[in-house]
């Protein structure tokens, strides 16, 4: 609670109960009118400000950390809010057509659930299991689809050519690719 405490973050009472539910805000709050529990609750504060100065969340995945990006149009998608030609999903990632493809076959592969991760540069160890999860949907796509040979793109920043700021992977194919791309 610290850490979502409206004196740090000046959450309004309608979120803090979003994440830890009417009951244990009301206690929190209860409990903050005692003074000895406001002494370790500041303390804890205390504690959890310096985790911040020194970029101690960055290893604890999304820990403290709300994803707070505006949506993208990936986020619509994954929603179905905006239509696609789904070839692909499960409860962790989505595989659908490009709308302008850059080979015959040009799938998207992204995860469902952005969580702050919108570029392969913030990843941490606490990512493989999601990064590995879509190489192997890759992988078991690319098969079903019989794609044969294919290249695998993840375009990392802006200059690099990437347009939407949520983790995705380009499954190209059906043509031959030159060496070097680009």
């Amino acid at each position: 609670m610290p850490k979502f405490s409206p004196a740090e973050t000046q959450l309004p009472t309608e979120e803090l109960d979003k994440l830890a539910g009417p009951k244990l805000v009301s206690w929190y709050k209860r409990m903050l009118s005692q003074p000895s529990f406001a002494k370790v609750q500041q303390e804890i504060s205390d504690a959890l400000s310096k985790w911040d100065e020194n970029n101690r969340w960055a290893g604890i995945l999304h820990a403290g950390k709300r994803d707070e990006a505006e949506q993208t149009i990936f986020d619509k998608i994954v929603a179905k809010s905006i239509p696609s030609q789904v070839v692909f999903e499960d409860d962790k990632v989505l595989v659908f057509k490009d709308i302008n493809p850059q080979a015959p076959t040009h799938l998207l592969v992204i995860p469902k659930r952005r969580e702050t991760l919108s570029q392969l540069r913030f990843a941490t160890a606490e990512h493989e299991g999601i990064l590995g999860h879509m190489l192997a949907v890759v992988a078991k796509v690319a098969s079903e689809e019989g794609l044969g040979d294919y290249r695998l793109v993840v375009n990392d920043g802006r200059g690099a050519g990437q347009e939407v700021f949520h983790l995705h992977m380009h499954v190209l194919a059906g043509r031959p690719l030159t060496w070097p791309p680009g």
